[in-house]
C-alpha cells in the first residue's frame, strides 16, 4: 500500500507443501502415498546434507528429488524454516503431526477443517494452524466435518490460531471479515484480533517489526470508524511505516475527472 518496491515483508518465510486430495490425485492416488513421498523427500534432503561431496562426485545413490529441490528442503530439515502443510482431514493431520515430531520439523498446518475433532492434540503439539473460519461446507470428502466453530474450538483448546482471508490473495483485505465471523461463532474478540495481527507476525517470523503497536515496530496502523471486525466499519486513516497513505484510488480520481469535465482542458480530458 505504500506504493514502494519493498512490499515483501520477508522472503522465503516458509516452504509450502500440500498433502490433500489435489496432491493425492497427482501423486499415486492415496493420502498415505503423498505423506510417504513427503517423508522420503525430507529424508533424502537429510542424506544429501550429510554427504554433499559424495553426491557431487556421483559416489552416492540417486535421489528422487533434484539437487535444486534438495537444496530447497535443507532449511526445513535443519529447523531454520517452517514447513507449511496444507492438510484437512483428521487422519492426515495426525500423521503430519507425527511426521513433524519424528523429524523435528517446524510445522505450520494450513486448512485443518477437521482440526476441531482433535483440538487437544493439536494444542499439545504446539504447531500453529492457519484457519479459514468460513470453511464450513465440504469441498470434498477430506473436509466432510468442516464447521464454523473450528477456529473457536481450536483456540479454546490452547492452539495457536492464525485467521486467513477467503479464497485467493486479492481477497486478503477481507481477512477482518473472517475474524469477525470467528467471533460470531465463539472465538473471543481479543483472540480473533490477535489471529490477524500479532499471531501471524510471530508464526511467520516477522514479529520483530510488525503485529503489535509498540516502539521499534514498523508503525503500520489503521484508524477505524468502529470495530475493525465489523463489516460496516471503514478505514479513516492508514499509516504505512508511520507515513499516512492517501485513501483515494485511481478509480476515484478518474471518476472525478470525467464527472465534472472542464471545458478549458484538452478533449482527452472531456471525452
Amino acid at each position: 500500500m505504500s506504493g514502494g518496491t519493498d512490499s515483501v515483508t520477508k522472503r522465503r518465510a516458509v516452504l509450502v507443501v500440500d498433502v490433500g486430495t489435489e496432491a493425492m490425485e497427482h501423486l499415486g492416488g492415496s493420502h498415505g502415498g503423498v505423506l510417504q513421498l513427503l517423508e522420503t523427500s525430507l529424508e533424502e534432503a537429510a542424506s544429501y546434507a550429510a554427504n554433499k561431496g559424495g553426491y557431487e562426485h556421483g559416489a552416492h545413490r540417486p535421489y528422487r528429488q533434484s539437487k535444486e529441490d534438495l537444496e530447497a528442503l535443507l532449511p526445513v530439515i535443519q529447523g531454520k524454516m517452517p514447513l507449511l502443510v496444507g492438510v484437512h482431514r483428521v487422519a492426515d493431520i495426525r500423521r503430519t503431526l507425527e511426521l513433524g515430531k519424528r523429524l523435528k520439523l517446524k510445522l505450520i498446518l494450513d486448512g485443518v477443517e477437521e482440526g476441531w475433532m482433535m483440538a487437544p492434540e493439536i494444542a499439545a503439539s504446539g504447531v500453529p494452524v492457519v484457519i479459514d473460519p468460513l470453511a464450513n461446507l465440504p469441498r470434498d470428502f477430506e473436509s466432510l466435518n468442516a464447521r464454523l466453530e473450528n477456529a473457536a474450538i481450536l483456540q479454546a483448546a490452547g492452539a495457536t490460531v492464525v485467521i486467513k482471508g477467503p479464497y485467493v490473495g486479492h481477497y486478503a483485505r477481507q481477512v477482518r471479515y473472517n475474524a469477525g465471523n470467528a467471533v460470531a461463532h465463539g472465538m473471543p474478540w481479543p483472540a480473533a484480533l490477535a489471529a490477524i495481527t500479532a499471531t501471524p507476525a510471530k508464526v511467520f517470523g516477522f514479529n520483530d517489526r510488525a503485529g503489535t503497536i509498540e516502539p521499534g515496530r514498523d508503525a503500520d496502523l489503521v484508524v477505524w470508524s468502529g470495530d475493525p471486525l465489523e463489516i460496516l466499519s471503514v478505514a479513516e486513516h492508514v499509516f504505512v511505516r508511520g507515513t499516512e497513505a492517501p485513501l483515494t484510488s485511481r478509480a476515484q480520481d478518474l471518476a472525478h475527472r470525467y464527472q465534472t469535465p472542464d471545458a478549458a482542458l484538452p478533449p482527452a480530458y472531456r471525452n
